[in-house]
């Protein structure tokens, strides 16, 4: 039976959690903008250099896109807590952005990129140890653009938005960083496009989900199991051990991480690679996300918020470009 003050403690741990949840939810978005932004600058460097587009377009493509991507005033809507938005409307930012350099992207070019883009960062918060390794994810991300950027100006943009990631998220302890893993997924949940080199690598299935192993290595602060333990007052009394029966690695915070590097870079190994890769669709009509359907009642703070994006990108674009088609 509980009693009225149990009742009130209760009580106040659900409305907190609840609260939680809702001002975590409502920070996730810069997480799924950086890391996709991070993907295509990846996917479209690779397009230009295998199409053997001259180096100095290649580098003001992705000179001009990085610098409107993380212009001053664009980040500091989307830093903004805000709900996400729908898929369409995040793919509609990302086509404008892309379309702020001298570069040009078909319908069917655009909807490949995209959902490249979106598959590899779902794969990546899918694998990471523990949540809050969203962190590093998105540190390789900003990292390895750096090395793809050639204008100070825009090295400049990229640097500053790196302190205000950072800063805007580095109070959060493990159980919000679950929180917002839970949002980002939420957002890719229903994404299924079946790419050929998750496929040849046994990592996705024909239907399009991710094959998740079981083993590995631990989240940091875990042991790998094999052990039981048994405590009495606090001392340690037995220990059994058992077989597993998987490879498990301890953690090692000294070990390079590898989710959110450059996975279409030239110098990475054959396995790693994914060189003039292309998303293979499904045939089969897929059950579209809530956040993916069309919205009957659009929300008016939302639709005004994806104008004014929509405008600051606008208003970072040069006034002429020659049309270079990926």
């Amino acid at each position: 039976m509980v009693d009225e003050r149990e009742r009130e403690i209760l009580d106040y741990f659900r409305t907190k959690n609840l609260s939680i949840i809702l001002n975590m939810s409502l920070k996730s978005f810069p997480v799924i903008f950086f890391n996709m932004g991070g993907e295509m600058i990846y996917i479209l460097d690779q397009r230009l250099s295998a199409q053997e587009v001259v180096d100095q377009k290649s580098v003001k493509v992705v000179n001009e896109i990085v610098g409107s991507m993380f212009n001053t005033r664009f980040l500091e809507e989307i830093f903004r807590p805000q709900e996400l938005y729908p898929k369409k409307a995040v793919k509609h930012i990302f086509e404008k952005l892309a379309h702020t350099s001298i570069m040009k992207l078909n319908e069917a070019s655009m909807d490949k990129l995209y959902d490249l883009m979106s598959m590899s960062v779902k794969y990546q918060i899918m694998l990471c140890p523990c949540a809050a390794d969203i962190l590093k994810v998105t540190y390789n991300h900003i990292n390895t653009m750096r090395k793809l950027v050639r204008s100070f100006t825009a090295l400049d943009l990229l640097d500053k938005a790196f302190l205000a990631f950072n800063k805007f998220y580095e109070r959060l302890n493990d159980a919000e960083w679950l929180f917002i893993r839970d949002t980002t997924l939420f957002f890719f949940q229903d994404i299924h496009i079946r790419v050929s080199v998750f496929l040849r690598e046994d990592l996705q299935t024909q239907e399009g989900q991710f094959i998740m192993k079981t083993n590995g290595i631990v989240p940091t602060g875990f042991q790998p199991p094999g052990e039981i333990r048994t405590y009495t007052k606090g001392r340690l009394n037995n220990t059994h051990v058992f077989d597993a029966d998987q490879k498990h690695q301890p953690a090692d915070d000294t070990r390079t991480f590898q989710l959110g590097l450059n996975i279409f870079s030239k110098n990475r190994s054959i396995k790693q690679t994914i060189l003039s890769e292309e998303v293979v669709r499904q045939s089969t009509s897929m059950v579209n996300a809530a956040s993916d359907i069309e919205m009957i009642n659009p929300d008016p703070k939302m639709i005004a918020q994806l104008n004014l994006l929509s405008d600051l990108i606008g208003s970072n674009m040069s006034g002429t470009h020659h049309g270079l088609v990926v």
